[in-house]
């Protein structure tokens, strides 16, 4: 009697524990709607991450509008680093629920993107350059017209380009893919590794590093200096 009343109470215990472990989680349910706009102005630079889905468009006038659950909005933070603007949560918790960044601004110097976002980009010409970074299993598409693009994809990501250059310059690594024939260049500077895969169309100058089963598909006729080892293979499409 004695042995079946411990067990009765331990296994009681147990029970309850499981009932107030599981009060301070909280079961996200259902969706919350919620909208947000940022008055922050005056930046030209970008850095998110964490799963967001980003649409990013030119515009005369800024503005940031944030859509998704209420919890998720509520442990945003949106701030400004120098000209850079920053869009990330107070805290790392898993989320159910996605998260919607719309963001118009005037001039676009800087992103970079991370955490399996999912992001593009619209409407940006410039005589100057770009600078991109892709990483942690990110998927972007820019379409748009600058000088010189400088990129950093990395992590598995994958970045599509639309519209017109002059210079590319692209590392690309971990397994990750940059498409770019509907972006054409005059010249153009890659370095490929880790099974990554990138497309491009080059006029007159390419230089090609490829390495770890890495691929390059060019169209155009360049003028081609490559550093190829392992499987790795550099070919005209």
């Amino acid at each position: 009697m004695i042995k079946h009343f411990k067990t009765f109470l331990f296994a009681t215990l147990v029970a309850c524990a499981g009932i107030f472990t599981s009060c301070d989680e909280e079961d996200p349910g259902p969706l919350q709607d919620k909208e947000k706009d940022y008055s922050l102005v005056d930046f030209d630079r970008l850095e998110m991450g964490s799963a967001f889905h980003i649409d990013v468009e030119q515009s005369n006038t800024f503005s940031i509008h944030v859509e998704g659950d209420r919890r998720n909005i509520d442990d945003l933070e949106v701030y400004k680093s120098g000209s850079t603007l920053v869009i990330k949560y107070e805290d790392n918790a898993n989320r159910k629920h996605d998260t919607y960044i719309t963001i118009r601004m005037p001039r676009l110097e800087a992103v970079n993107f991370s955490g399996a976002s999912v992001s593009t980009i619209k409407g940006f010409e410039s005589d100057d350059d770009l600078d991109f970074i892709l990483s942690g299993a990110s998927v972007s598409q820019l379409d748009a017209g600058y000088r010189q693009l400088n990129l950093d994809i990395s992590g598995g990501s994958s970045l599509r380009l639309y519209g017109l250059g002059d210079e590319l310059e692209a590392k690309v690594s971990g397994a990750s893919t940059l498409s770019a024939f509907d972006y054409p260049v005059r010249e153009s500077i890659l370095d490929a590794s880790g099974a990554s895969h990138a497309k491009v169309t080059v006029s007159d100058d390419l230089d090609v590093t490829a390495t770890g089963a890495s691929s390059i598909l060019y169209r155009g006729n360049p003028s081609i200096t490559t550093n190829v080892s392992g499987s790795s293979t550099v070919e005209k499409d």
